[in-house]
């Protein structure tokens, strides 16, 4: 596994098919179980026997041999054939006769050896079903079965989009018909049937859980239909049990179908565990290698005592003890779901040492006291009392001043055995925090964080992706290494939706197949050549080759990782309120120095260059342009106009029916999109020059009218605008359309206030002279200026 579970294309349909008969079980067996309350139920209330009697009513030794009827001598392999002369001629003969009789009557019951046909009737008085019964046979596989279909369904409902996650539900369904139909199976026998299937079948979809989780075996991604096969043997199995269970002329008949279902329902977690430790020591991936043991350790201590205890029912008669059997089963259901739905993974390496510190640090303290006692008793001449308040007191006293030096020497001591000369992940972890304590700038907390990866793994050579505002995608930050890639992602793509809303780390295998989950971004992440992903909550990634001079990311690495990745995020946490308030204060001082601009700007292309300037210094505007917008001619023409960074002088002049631009003009309405191309056939429109791939566009409006468009655009297919960018944009926009307004007006003011001089001078020379030639020189020479 991967840290991402993810389904191929054509197994998607079969998937959905899945997840249907998933759901449809776990619903069947919360009603199966709801039913065998009120069998258990009647049991309780109808006379016992003093024995428990399989579905062919061959008498088990299950039960305690002090109850009445196995106290009578009644012993496998005899059926029971009558009570008081009345035949039992099917399974619920017997439950049906004894509801005829009162607890203390003594019954009469003729058993049949099942293997010699002698017959022989024993009397039994009827008691009730002792307290000890209920609760081994129902209470304890009871609640344990609800606890197992439970944990199926939470896991079925948070990721029952993953055939891992559907399996363990299946899963569950079985352990929870095994568990909760015990008493049925061996009392009231309506319910057996569902219990033959359940065993057999636990078996296969144990060992196809196994083959694909953690990690989907390399073999199935070559012959995915080869999961499938491990059924077959639990389909015959079931097939074989259900036939001879029900054949009631030989009562024995079931023995060895039941015993060979139990050995599968057993092999099968033998290959899961099997495949786990394969996965667990043989992985490169650190990922699976820490939840493979997570699972290693739930399954072992959950079913080593069944299985023990099906490897002995090979030999009939072997007691079943469900108090000693049953409990350590909840162990794996807990493990299983805590790595499918969490993850970040326990620690294992951390907590066995440190366990091995404090155990070195108790022993040290009870010899500590020994000697202590000794020492006492060797100075006064006398035999101290272990317990004696004096003494205890100077321990603890002598203690409180020696225990932390004495935890500080032994941690040190088990450092340098396990870890050798190489810098603890504590400690990496603890100086940086100490260098990231007072930071306030997002380079110092990357350079922390380069030297901590340092410190703890070597020389490892990585990028942290963190969100650029200006830029709107995850940028790289170089660790170790002088150059950034030029890698961007998405904010919406699948590597960023996998990080932040997921939280898990994802370790590309180079001989696997990338999952299809992130196959849109294939291209980006070769380019970046790196195996281990591993989130920085809700700020970006790690992106991290492999490690030289070591044999790949160890679970230990990971783990120190993810702590690491989780202080980075408080620290940037710390560093965003920083820069959010920086980049507001320069929000806010862009807007007024373009609302302040036309106070010491009059010029027209002095204003576009300060309103370009500014907005620059907010968003990533290389290529950007501001068109004016004539009403008369219906036209567009660029006013400013910047492409790659410089600025060029067109004097192109379009009809504003063409291009989004033109769009805006006519509706006044922005318009942001990932495609322009696409964008302009939506609205049936003509692409204007030359067309990016991102493109946001907001209208100029001053007073109800439109003045034009301002435009930035990307020819990146990877940029996108986000919608905080479209809020400052436009409110650069409303800026400028008011500046630009009052430009406007500005102009035709002086230009309305050369009119009335011109006029003015006409007319003083008009009333001066009486020469018309000198009056009509001068007002053709005016209407030429």
């Amino acid at each position: 596994m991967t840290g991402v579970e993810t389904v191929p294309p054509d197994r998607h349909r079969w998937l959905i098919v899945q997840r249907l008969f998933a759901g449809i079980l776990l619903i069947g067996a919360a009603v199966v179980l709801l039913f065998a309350a009120l069998l258990a139920r009647h049991a309780a209330h109808t006379p016992f026997p003093g024995l428990f009697t399989e579905p062919t009513l061959v008498v088990n030794s299950i039960g305690d041999p002090a109850w009445n009827g196995y106290a009578a001598g009644l012993r496998i392999p005899e059926q029971l054939v009558a009570v008081d002369d009345r035949p039992l001629e099917d399974t619920g003969a017997l439950m049906r006769a004894l509801t005829g009789y009162h607890i203390g009557d003594t019954v009469t019951l003729r058993a049949r050896h099942a293997e010699t046909g002698v017959e022989r009737e024993v009397q039994v008085q009827l008691t009730s079903l002792p307290r000890t019964a209920v609760r081994d046979f129902f209470l304890a596989p009871y609640f344990l079965a609800w606890f197992y279909l439970l944990a199926g369904a939470w896991v079925f409902l948070v990721r029952g989009h993953e055939e891992a996650g559907l399996l363990f539900a299946c899963f569950c369904v079985c352990v929870a018909l095994i568990t909760g139909l015990i008493l049925d199976l061996y009392t009231t026998h309506r319910l057996f049937l569902l219990w033959v299937i359940a065993i057999p079948m636990t078996g296969s979809i144990a060992a196809h859980l196994g083959l694909v989780f953690p990690q989907e075996a390399r073999i199935l991604l070559h012959y995915p239909a080869l999961r499938y096969l491990v059924y077959l043997p639990g389909l015959a199995l079931a097939m074989a049990g259900l036939k001879t269970t029900l054949d009631w002329t030989s009562p024995i008949a079931y023995f060895g179908p039941w015993i060979w279902g139990r050995a599968w329902g057993g092999g099968g977690i033998l290959v899961m565990v099997g495949l786990t430790v394969h996965r667990r020591y043989l992985s490169r991936s650190p990922i699976v290698q820490a939840q493979g043991r997570t699972v290693l350790w739930g399954a072992l201590l959950s079913f080593t005592p069944i299985i023990v205890w099906i490897v002995l029912a090979f030999q009939t008669g072997f007691p079943f003890d469900p108090l000693l059997i049953l409990p350590p089963l909840a162990i794996f259901p807990v493990s299983i779901a805590y790595v499918l739905l969490r993850y970040r993974l326990p620690d294992i390496d951390w907590a066995l040492r440190h366990g091995l510190i404090y155990a070195l640090l108790t022993l040290l303290m009870a010899g500590t006291y020994s000697l202590f006692l000794f020492l006492l008793g060797w100075l006064f001449r006398a035999t101290i009392r272990p317990d004696s308040p004096l003494v205890l007191g100077g321990f603890v006293l002598l203690a409180a001043l020696l225990l932390n030096p004495a935890r500080l020497a032994i941690q040190r001591a088990v450092d340098r055995i396990l870890l050798g000369k190489r810098v603890t992940y504590e400690e990496a972890l603890t100086e940086f925090s100490r260098a990231v304590m007072v930071t306030v700038k997002p380079e110092e907390v990357t350079a922390a964080l380069a030297q901590a990866l340092k410190a703890a793994l070597g020389s490892v050579e990585g990028l942290l992706f963190l969100f650029d505002e200006r830029k709107g995608r995850y940028v790289p930050s170089p660790l170790g290494k002088e150059e950034a890639s030029r890698v961007t992602f998405r904010r919406d793509g699948p590597l960023a939706r996998l990080m932040l809303q997921r939280g898990s780390p994802v370790f590309l295998h180079p001989d696997r197949p990338l999952p299809p989950a992130l196959a849109p971004e294939r291209a980006l992440l070769n380019r970046l050549d790196a195996l281990l992903y591993v989130p920085v909550p809700d700020h970006g990634w790690l992106a991290l080759p492999a490690p030289r001079g070591k044999r790949g990311f160890q679970t230990a690495d990971l783990h120190f990782l993810q702590t690491l990745a989780a202080q980075m995020a408080t620290a940037l946490e710390q560093v965003r309120l920083i820069s959010d308030l920086e980049r507001r204060v320069r929000e806010l001082e862009a807007l007024r120095l373009i609302a302040q601009s036309v106070s010491y700007a009059v010029e027209l292309d002095d204003l576009l260059e300060l309103i370009y300037t500014q907005a620059g210094r907010i968003l990533d505007i290389t290529n950007f342009y501001i068109a004016l917008h004539d009403p008369e001619t219906q036209t567009l023409r660029f006013a400013f106009y910047v492409e790659d960074g410089e600025r060029r002088y067109l004097d192109d002049v379009w009809p504003d029916t063409e291009g989004l631009s033109g769009v805006i003009v006519r509706s006044g309405r922005p318009i942001i999109t990932d495609d322009y191309l696409a964008e302009c056939r939506r609205h049936g429109v003509r692409p204007g020059g030359k067309p990016g791939k991102a493109w946001m566009g907001m209208p100029l409006i001053s007073r109800d009218q439109v003045l034009g468009v301002m435009n930035v655009s990307s020819f990146d297919p990877d940029v996108t605008y986000t919608e905080e960018q479209a809020q400052v944009f436009q409110a650069i926009a409303d800026q400028a359309a008011g500046i630009l307004d009052k430009a406007r007006l500005y102009q035709m003011m002086q230009k309305r206030a050369l009119q009335l001089e011109t006029l003015n001078e006409v007319g003083g020379v008009i009333t001066s002279t009486l020469e018309l030639d000198a009056v009509l020189d001068l007002i053709m020479q005016k209407a030429i200026d």
